[in-house]
């Protein structure tokens, strides 16, 4: 098992306490419904900038300090990101080059010493999942849309961890988490401030079949 060596941010939402963000409690409709792309890069910033000592302050502000974040501070970090760096388009979110293009522009603005690139070769996604868990740098990753019949509804599953109670199981698709950890059967995952996992299995049968590498893939970040 490889996995973050600390925690993800945690926010104060109604339902309690979260691990990692969620678009589920953003600002518009248009971030409830497709901004977890957005979600994933403030979590790499949130992280990086508390346990990596990158200088991410002036954008992230209150974000930074306290051990419990408010959705108001938290959407207030989201909905600039989303209005600078990383536009949404209505009802579709954000593709992965976008993504990466967003997070490189954030990264040069502030002085991060990363730069991230949009894998798209199938065979280097858990290698490149590997090297970045085990420099202590989340990942994310998407599942993406059926490809290329992209308004299929064929899903992939997220599981519940066993200690997370009332939590259901979720088909996914068209979608980014924060990739948390890793071992040889499942991928650990936040998504909507939960924690989850995917089947391995799962995941290479969906991109192989019903999706793409292209659109199935993660953010790679290395240091510079």
């Amino acid at each position: 098992m490889i996995e973050l060596k600390h925690p993800l941010c945690a926010v104060a939402y109604p339902e309690g306490i979260s691990f990692g963000g969620s678009q589920m409690h953003g600002s518009d409709k248009n971030m409830i419904r497709c901004g977890c792309g957005i979600v994933a890069a403030q979590e790499v910033l949130i992280y990086l900038t508390k346990y990596h000592a990158c200088p991410g302050q002036e954008l992230l502000g209150d974000v930074i300090g306290p051990p419990v974040i408010s959705p108001r501070e938290y959407n207030r970090v989201l909905d600039s990101l989303c209005a600078r760096y990383m536009h949404l388009i209505p009802s579709f979110g954000i593709n992965g080059v976008s993504l990466v293009a967003g997070m490189n522009s954030v990264f040069r603005r502030y002085g991060f010493p990363y730069r991230g690139q949009w894998k798209i070769a199938s065979r280097s996604f858990y290698p490149s999942m590997e090297d970045m868990l085990r420099r202590d740098i989340p990942v994310i990753i998407s599942v993406g849309p059926n490809f290329p019949a992209v308004w299929g509804r064929r899903t992939v599953q997220l599981s519940p961890e066993r200690n997370s109670r009332g939590i259901p199981s979720q088909g996914i698709n068209a979608h980014y988490m924060i990739a948390t950890g890793l071992d040889e059967n499942c991928i650990y995952v936040s998504s909507w401030g939960r924690r989850y996992s995917i089947d391995r299995r799962e995941y290479d049968e969906y991109v192989r079949r019903i999706s793409s590498s292209i659109v199935s893939n993660l953010v790679y970040i290395r240091k510079v």
